[in-house]
């Protein structure tokens, strides 16, 4: 009898810190990702659209000569990660809008990275980790209740 995957959420901020943070910073993503990449058999990692697309467009922004080995550093981590890419969704996008009325400061983006994974709890019952660098959604008192309420307190939200 095989072992069900702990199922992963990874935001942009941890999977392109090794190519652009401070040293602890890069450290702290560094050693995330190594765990979830060496141990790849026993999580599912999952990647939204949308943090491939922040992540690309930070390598073009920040990047002018290594341009190139930072992209394909990034490639090598979702091959490393065996990360499945999910696409937006209707229902994903009406729960981050949802949980954009409870507090209009985090990133929208986050919101919807966040909403991906209540959304996958939805769908399979799952408790779900979410790697992201917002502390601004653990100390927001309402929005946590908000995710946890959407999520019956299946999305752990971590921060590196």
């Amino acid at each position: 009898m095989s072992e069900q995957k702990q199922i992963v959420y990874i935001d942009t901020s941890i999977l392109i810190s090794p190519l652009f943070d401070k040293e602890d910073k890069r450290r702290s993503a560094n050693n995330i990702l190594n765990k979830l990449a060496y141990n790849s058999k026993n999580y599912e990692i999952s990647i939204p659209h949308i943090v491939v697309g922040e992540a690309i467009n930070a390598i073009l922004l920040k990047s002018e000569q290594d341009f190139n080995n930072k992209l394909q550093w990034f490639i090598n981590m979702l091959h490393k990660l065996n990360a499945k890419l999910k696409p937006l969704e209707d229902r994903i996008a009406d729960i981050a809008l949802k949980l954009r009325k409870k507090d209009d400061r985090i990133d929208f983006c986050d919101l919807i990275i966040i909403a991906h994974a209540i959304y996958h709890t939805k769908q399979s019952g799952k408790e779900v980790k979410l790697y992201i660098r917002s502390s601004e959604v653990n100390e927001n008192y309402q929005l946590r209740k908000t995710i946890d309420e959407e999520s019956d307190n299946k999305v752990e939200i971590l921060e590196d």
